[in-house]
């Protein structure tokens, strides 16, 4: 009886691994690699498949290629049998090199932006918000397009020098316009522009919308960005203010919640009264959601236990824009009085900038997690 398995290379690797993949028959055993690599701790053991969860944006993606690859092999492996034929491993090898070089390609006659729309489509079913791909990247693809005077085609991507890529790089960084219409955008704007590329490419590629080609000539580019956080002093003026509306106190309430559970946006803002039992709150983050080993017990708080009491032991929830909330929360640090000068340096329009800010202004849903692991374990 032939049998699959699906493994990585290095198990304790700290960085990306290889995903490889064993096919055994009739005691004989063949190895491929897959062509793809992940960091071992997004790898699910068991099910022989990349974790879907947020930190490894391509798991669906590369988890369809590990799929097709496996029916790939078995239908060739059966083609053997059916003929009568017990392939040697060279044999099996060759037929399976044979029919990946030569795949047979769905809906080719597709343009790019055919494809485009429809990806933006698959998305929109599985994501609450698809602007990054529907607004952002698709209005830099389109501007990218423009500079290159040519029709955007998968081949245009695929150029290394003197391509589509290189000329979408220069936008970004020198003539796109940020939030406040200066030229240029930062690193991290830029590399997440081109992560969001990958996973729509990734996303033709396994559905063999295209012939699959190699992307490591598009970079998804990073710097470290100094994020804040506030003192305990600072977290008591907030907590402390009065005179607020009702949308304030709200919002107050939830960014306090967020310093005390050191939980992300996603989280904080959709805790229920079943998640809280006597002194303990029970979530499973949305981040790590596909794996029930995550779920994760935080005690509550004197400060959490305050709101709860005052809210009738119901946790407040939120279902508006996170930049609704990081505007308000802003408002909220101004009026506290949190306004000590705070420099920042970041790399924006290619060029090492520092700018000087008074801290409420850098005040965010991030600072909630900056500021729990600061105070409660430094």
């Amino acid at each position: 009886m032939a049998k699959v398995k699906f493994f990585i290379r290095d198990p304790k690797a700290i960085r990306k691994t290889s995903i490889k993949f064993s096919f055994t028959y009739l005691g004989k055993r063949i190895r491929i690699s897959t062509g793809e690599q992940i960091f071992p701790a997004h790898w699910n053991n068991k099910a022989e498949r990349v974790r879907e969860i947020i930190d490894e944006p391509e798991a669906f993606e590369i988890n369809s290629r590990l799929k097709s690859l496996e029916s790939l092999v078995c239908d060739i492996y059966k083609n053997f049998m059916r003929d009568g034929i017990i392939p040697t491993e060279k044999e099996l090898m060759q037929e399976i090199e044979n029919q990946k070089i030569q795949p047979t390609l769905q809906n080719n006659n597709k343009g790019f932006w055919d494809l485009f729309n429809e990806f933006v489509e698959y998305k929109r079913k599985r994501l609450p918000d698809v602007k990054d791909f529907d607004n952002s990247l698709r209005k830099h693809l389109l501007n990218a397009e423009e500079k290159w005077k040519k029709p955007l085609t998968f081949s245009s991507l695929k150029l290394k020098d003197k391509g589509l890529i290189e000329i979408l790089d220069d936008y970004l960084t020198y003539d796109a316009k940020n939030s406040i219409g200066e030229k240029g955008l930062a690193t991290n704007t830029v590399g997440k522009q081109f992560k969001n590329l990958k996973v729509f490419l990734n996303w033709a590629f396994s559905n063999e919308y295209t012939p699959k080609f190699d992307i490591k000539h598009i970079v998804t580019k990073t710097e470290e960005v100094d994020s804040i956080y506030l003192k305990q002093e600072e977290v008591d003026a907030i907590f402390n203010l009065d005179d607020l509306t009702d949308k304030e106190s709200l919002i107050r309430d939830l960014f306090i919640i967020g310093i005390e559970t050191g939980l992300r946006f996603s989280d904080f803002t959709r805790i229920k009264p079943q998640y809280i039992v006597d002194d303990k709150l029970t979530i499973n983050p949305i981040k790590t959601i596909s794996n029930k080993k995550n779920i994760v017990q935080i005690p509550i708080s004197s400060k959490f236990r305050a709101i709860l009491n005052k809210r009738d032991g119901l946790p407040p929830s939120y279902d508006g824009k996170i930049s609704d909330f990081n505007k308000q929360v802003r408002e909220l640090a101004k009026i506290a009085g949190i306004n000590s000068e705070v420099v920042i340096y970041r790399k924006i329009g290619g060029k090492q900038s520092e700018k000087v800010y008074q801290k409420y202004e850098l005040v965010s849903s991030h600072t909630c997690r900056r500021t729990f692991c600061t105070l409660k374990f430094l």
